[in-house]
């Protein structure tokens, strides 16, 4: 795999895509197929003008284990298993390429440490925006992740202050309304999104406000976004609140969308405890172009957020993997 992506470089340039993976087990070949964006996001000097490219290489008769690119193949395996768009994956297996490790785990926290952009909320909450608008699909876990974030503040001894939107849906006030009491802290709801800003306005001048939004989509709730984007410019942090279970596709048009309207603060997933393939939620980070913060899991307030890192998402990536724990794919 290594002689392989070194050979698309020569050829295509460091802009090409990685399209198709190939193992002919039979014929101990590895078979790639690469070509060249019509439009790269960046101009590759050294790229030629193929378009596309099919190369082929028969693997080494020592052992996959010997095999200093070994890790490579394991790793095109995981993300494909984990349904990543190509140009992503692509781009994870090139910050791998230069990992010091060849151990899966500690090659893939390293190529998603240069792949993805991870912030966290929790262990920054004084540097965050007094201001922090929760949006997201219906169901999302918006309001539960509200409770855990005002939980977080309360036990800092910080003021909170809680705004919903959501008081359209069947019950919603009344969830919110029985988790804020039990953290005492003052739940307002505002029923049109127009007076939003009138209403941060006048929370309490020394708490912070947590805005708890109604579901939102982001394809045809063209006037929601826009009554949000006039919070812009005044303190205000907004949070994708976003389900790991979806199509990437789907997910990457979202987040497209979204980061159009609204300067994202980051991106909060939930769920995750829930879900086997997390291409959707990669692809939606790499198209928004915003970091990567905590994880809901689970409805317990007193769980919190889990925060996500470099190294807890590779873990995460591999905890279906059938392999022993800590194995190394090359010699030891």
């Amino acid at each position: 795999m290594t002689e392989v992506m070194r050979q698309v470089k020569e050829t295509l340039g460091d802009e090409a895509i990685i399209m198709a993976t190939e193992h002919d087990k039979a014929a101990k070949l590895v078979r790639i197929t690469a070509g060249i964006d019509d439009e790269p996001l960046v101009a590759a000097p050294s790229a030629k003008p193929q378009k596309q490219a099919a190369l082929n290489r028969a693997k080494p008769a020592s052992q996959t284990q010997q095999d200093p690119g070994a890790y490579l193949d394991a790793l095109a395996d995981v993300l494909d298993r984990h349904q990543l768009p190509r140009r992503l994956a692509n781009k994870i297996l090139r910050y791998a390429e230069d990992s010091p490790s060849s151990q899966l785990s500690e090659a893939l926290a390293f190529a998603l440490q240069g792949a993805v952009r991870f912030s966290s909320l929790t262990d920054k909450l004084y540097a965050l925006p007094r201001t922090l608008v929760l949006l997201g699909q219906p169901g999302a876990g918006k309001t539960v992740t509200t409770a855990k974030i005002a939980a977080k503040l309360r036990l800092e001894k910080q003021a909170v202050d809680v705004l919903t939107t959501d008081t359209i849906k069947a019950g919603g006030v009344e969830q919110l309304a029985n988790l804020t009491r039990i953290l005492q802290v003052p739940l307002h709801s505002v029923d049109d999104l127009a007076t939003l800003p009138a209403a941060v306005k006048h929370c309490r001048p020394d708490a912070r406000v947590l805005i708890d939004t109604a579901g939102l989509d982001v394809f045809t709730e063209t006037e929601a976004l826009a009554s949000l984007s006039r919070l812009s410019g005044h303190d205000v942090g907004f949070i994708w609140v976003l389900p790991t279970s979806g199509n990437a596709d789907d997910m990457q048009e979202q987040a497209r969308t979204l980061a159009a309207a609204l300067p994202l603060a980051g991106i909060l997933a939930t769920r995750l405890d829930q879900s086997r393939r997390l291409g959707g939620l990669l692809a939606a980070v790499d198209a928004a172009g915003a970091p990567l913060c905590e994880a809901g899991m689970g409805g317990s307030i007193a769980g919190g957020l889990v925060r996500l890192n470099a190294p807890v998402l590779a873990r995460l990536l591999l905890a279906d993997l059938n392999m022993p724990k800590n194995a190394v794919l090359v010699g030891e």
